[in-house]
């Protein structure tokens, strides 16, 4: 009995960790979660414009406008100081941009701002529990002409 109960244990481990890593999301959870980040975490302490700015600012980076998304990525001004939001902010964007325009993104910057957006994608995020080959053949699978950009020293922290 003990090993039918340590075999099931172990088969719901690896089946969490193997969901974690297999998160999906849509492109409207995404749009929520970023516009809830531009008017609750990026508070007035951390804001130094007014709330149009970040609400016109990030819906044209949601259409992949070039500019915009450089803004978001690059300003201190789009980040709310809080690593644990930012995280997800990077993924949710990505989600909401897509594969192909966030790749032709990267294409346009130079090496070192597409290093600092690069490194932008190092925090935990989605990804807290999916680390290793599993991350990587998760992004390889799921943002192919993305992944193509980041280095695979790059992904080292993963």
């Amino acid at each position: 009995m003990t090993r039918i109960a340590a075999a099931i244990l172990l088969s719901a481990a690896v089946l969490t960790a193997r969901a974690d890593c297999d998160y999906q999301t849509t492109r409207e959870k995404a749009l929520r979660a970023i516009r809830s980040y531009y008017s609750g975490p990026l508070t007035e302490e951390s804001r130094n414009k007014p709330l149009a700015y970040y609400h016109r600012t990030f819906e044209s980076a949601f259409r992949g406008d070039f500019e915009a998304l450089r803004i978001v990525f690059l300003s201190s001004d789009c980040h709310s100081g809080d690593n644990e939001a930012w995280g997800d902010v990077t993924w949710d964007i990505l989600y909401i941009v897509g594969d192909a325009q966030f790749a032709a993104f990267l294409s346009r910057l130079t090496a070192s701002e597409r290093h600092e957006v690069i490194d932008s994608f190092a925090s935990e995020g989605w990804f807290e529990h999916c680390s290793g080959a599993r991350f990587h053949q998760y992004f390889r699978h799921h943002f192919p002409q993305t992944y193509a950009w980041f280095h695979p020293k790059d992904l080292t922290k993963r």
